[in-house]
């Protein structure tokens, strides 16, 4: 098995060889001390030589077939949703030179395939302004740059499924997207041709059901949720998902229980102790109540963005020294509570002099919870 080691946006288990050492790592039945190290194209390479290509008046069609393989072998994810994402400044660089390559190739009028069309839309979507830079921003600001780089980025994806209609990688991330961007019946509709094709896709199962949290169709959604758990019983944010539901039917023991399996599944989740929290407090269990948000409070402690700092001395300090890398955690984004739920803040407010929430604070490197982030989406 061979594994990427220059790795634009993946899971590449040899993240730290970078342009000046890529290589493959040879992997037999059990890793043992002889392992084969063999080199790999360098990427910035491969962009130069496609432009050489292009200069030499190659066949656009011919071009367009090896951009596609370079986005394979880069590690783009194809589909977006929940997982870590490792994206360093030099890739950030990398992703620019990408993005740049096809805008050129598009002139030539070269046709993409389906997955081309997926690939850079994933691309473009994660290199959103929304997701880096200072934290100054508001959460409502935040939200609104999400959405909107959400609608801008929906093209890549209807061109996707125009050269393929059944092509349901690309209706999944579509689907997303239409979700970021607020279009809560559309990113239903799409949720359905997935689920029609891909019936065992717990996570489209749960994205609809959120949809119909936010258009206020609690029977639908939790229908929805309870799909998504015949497929993957132990997904914990589906139980919290489906437990808000039933709060918003006043169904409180049992969504007690849902928050009870979510806790037991994921312990350390915030935002599930709040909403255990309200439930308890709409049944006059004050005490205990407290004792939910007490724990959730707990929990929130550590600042969303650290710089990254060195333990070495200055004499060994390269003079070239690797850039950061960040980690994006994508999840579902939180969806509006259905009324007459509390929001969240009301609860917990903010303390006045924190740029951000203290549930978005996480060491290096730099994870960005989606579920958190996107509160506002």
């Amino acid at each position: 098995m061979s594994v990427p080691a220059f790795n634009l946006m993946g899971q590449s288990i040899f993240t730290e060889v970078r342009n000046h050492g890529s290589a493959c790592l040879d992997l037999g039945p059990a890793i043992r001390p002889g392992i084969k190290i063999r080199p790999l194209p360098n990427l910035t390479e491969e962009l130069t030589a496609l432009r050489e290509k292009m200069g030499r008046g190659q066949e656009p069609s011919d071009i367009a077939h090896d951009f596609e393989r370079l986005l394979i072998n880069a590690g783009m994810p194809e589909i977006i949703g929940t997982g870590n994402i490792l994206y360093s400044i030099e890739c950030s660089q990398a992703s620019e030179d990408i993005m740049y390559l096809a805008s050129e190739l598009r002139e030539t009028d070269a046709v993409f395939s389906a997955r081309t069309e997926n690939l850079l839309g994933n691309l473009a979507w994660l290199r959103s302004p929304a997701f880096y830079g200072k934290r100054g921003v508001d959460s409502k600001a935040r939200s609104g740059m999400l959405a909107g780089a959400s609608n801008d980025m929906l093209g890549y994806y209807d061109r996707a499924i125009a050269l393929e209609p059944e092509f349901m990688i690309a209706h999944k991330n579509r689907a997303m997207l239409l979700f970021l961007a607020r279009r809560d019946e559309e990113t239903i509709e799409a949720c359905k041709t997935v689920n029609e094709h891909w019936p065992d896709d717990n996570d489209t199962w749960t994205l609809r059901g959120i949809a119909y949290l936010r258009t206020g169709e609690l029977s639908e959604a939790i229908r929805c949720f309870d799909s998504s758990l015949m497929i993957s019983a132990k997904d914990s944010v589906t139980w919290m998902h489906k437990a808000q539901a039933l709060v918003g039917m006043e169904k409180l023991a049992e969504a007690l229980a849902c928050f009870d399996k979510s806790l037991k599944l994921e312990p350390h989740n915030p935002e599930v102790l709040n909403g255990r929290g309200d439930a308890l407090t709409r049944l006059g269990k004050i005490d205990l109540a407290v004792e939910s948000y007490d724990r959730a409070k707990n929990m929130m402690q550590k600042p969303a963005f650290i710089p990254r700092k060195t333990t070495k001395p200055a004499a060994q300090i390269s003079e070239t020294p690797s850039p950061p890398e960040f980690t994006i955690r994508m999840a579902e984004p939180e969806p509006i509570q259905p009324p007459p739920m509390k929001v969240q803040e009301e609860i917990v407010p903010e303390p006045a002099t924190e740029e951000h929430p203290p549930e978005k604070m996480a060491k290096e490197p730099v994870e960005l919870d989606m579920e958190a982030e996107l509160e506002a989406a």
